[in-house]
């Protein structure tokens, strides 16, 4: 694979190498990659909780219990069976 980086990007991955932290511009680009999808798993989180505390002060969730299972069981079987 073949990326392309601004002078700034080639600059600050030269940095991160300096310090020895690193090895490769690999490594580096690895390792932001890796931080990018926590930040954006954590955002995908943050949102959930957010929707699901609105949804506990408004009580419009829905608790499952195995009446709910069974639903969900029944539909999946007429979908897919």
């Amino acid at each position: 694979m073949h990326i392309s980086l601004t002078k700034d990007l080639e600059y600050y991955v030269s940095d991160q190498i300096k310090t020895g932290y690193y090895s490769s511009a690999s490594e580096v680009i690895c390792e932001a990659l890796r931080n990018q999808i926590k930040f954006s798993e954590n955002i995908q989180l943050n949102e959930r909780i957010t929707i699901n505390s609105q949804q506990v002060k408004d009580r419009s969730f829905i608790i499952a219990d195995k009446a709910c299972f069974n639903k969900a069981r029944a539909y999946v079987k007429k979908i897919y069976i």
